[in-house]
């Protein structure tokens, strides 16, 4: 896990967006859900590996879980081509 935030704040480098990690040991849907419910989030953005929806559908992806589940809207931003 903290190789991979460690990952994450690399790429973030200096940006202007704020940014709190937070370690959950669930699966990341319900994990990701959880946390936006208890801080009160109004929507939760997420990132794609580039995978098609349909493998996604097949495949269980975290994008397509929060798309079903969530009690907020979910934006998902595509990975770039």
């Amino acid at each position: 896990v903290e190789e991979r935030l460690a990952e994450a704040r690399t790429i973030l480098g200096d940006s202007y967006v704020p940014v709190e990690t937070v370690p959950v040991p669930e699966l990341p849907a319900d994990a990701v859900i959880d946390v936006a419910v208890e801080r009160g989030a109004s929507m939760i953005v997420i990132g794609t590996r580039g995978e098609s929806p349909l493998m996604g559908a097949i495949l269980g992806s975290t994008a397509y879980k929060l798309l079903h589940r969530s009690p907020m809207p979910v934006l998902v931003v595509p990975a770039e081509d």
